[in-house]
């Protein structure tokens, strides 16, 4: 008999917050979170106003990790397939048309609708998975396990960094300017405390033993280079055709449709 060819072996000690609390709560509290964020950017009077709700918002960003644990929870695994194509539909269609619908909202009503009709949004979502979610109860773990909050903190640092060196790199500040040669340094060091934490945390934030499974870090690799051209291309472009082609919000949104 063969041996099969991809085994996948979790630790059964391991478990993520959603597994403590409840993947449920967590859910609604992400929704609640990116609605409150949401309330602050209609209120806006300024940029850092603005950035600030949009860094609530974010806080929330937990909504597409939990909804897809969620489904792990509900559906049998030969269904989830399906289940996540129709999320990964859904996501394609509002990621762009997201962009038309935010011109014209722009345009007519005004951009703090952008903001307030996420409120009704959420609250319907919240209604929904407050009545129709049924995860199975799981034995939650002992007070004794801990999540991992300095690796949280070492990766929001790390992601940070390389963020700040790629938006002001060559704008901002020219590359080799001590601003951008410090966040640069900065960000090595914070993502090798970040893997020597992970490698002694008793709950990682990522699990290193993950990456020895080629069936794992394959996909992850792929997924990484696909989202990064796909989220560039569709945070850039709208912008990139108002300001190279001088057309307005509506019409910058009707060119990226194609892209569905």
């Amino acid at each position: 008999m063969t041996k099969p060819a991809f085994q996948f072996r979790v630790p059964q000690q391991k478990s993520e917050p959603a597994d403590q609390f409840g993947r449920k709560p967590l859910l609604v509290i992400a929704v609640i979170v990116f609605v409150v964020g949401s309330f602050i950017g209609g209120l806006a009077t300024n940029i850092w106003w603005l950035v600030a709700s949009r860094a609530v918002q974010g806080v929330g960003g937990g909504l597409i990790i939990l909804s897809q644990a969620a489904i792990a929870d509900v559906v049998p695994a030969r269904e989830r397939g399906k289940y996540m194509g129709i999320m990964g539909g859904t996501f394609t269609l509002s990621s762009v048309a997201g962009s038309l619908l935010g011109g014209w909202i722009t345009e007519e009503p005004g951009w703090r609708w952008a903001f307030w009709l996420n409120i009704p949004l959420g609250a319907v979502a919240i209604a929904a998975t407050l009545v129709f979610l049924h995860v199975p109860r799981t034995a939650r773990r002992a007070a004794a396990t801990r999540s991992d909050y300095s690796g949280t903190v070492l990766l929001a640092a790390v992601t940070s960094a390389l963020v700040l060196v790629c938006t002001w790199g060559g704008h901002t500040y020219v590359w080799a300017s001590p601003q951008i040669l410090s966040l640069g340094i900065a960000a090595v060091i914070l993502a090798v405390l970040f893997v020597w934490n992970e490698s002694r945390a008793s709950q990682p934030v990522i699990p290193l033993f993950m990456f020895r499974e080629a069936n794992f870090t394959f996909p992850t690799l792929a997924g990484l280079l696909i989202g990064a051209a796909m989220f560039g291309a569709l945070g850039y472009f709208p912008t990139y055709i108002q300001m190279v082609t001088v057309l307005d919000a509506t019409e910058a949104g009707f060119l990226m449709v194609p892209m569905m």
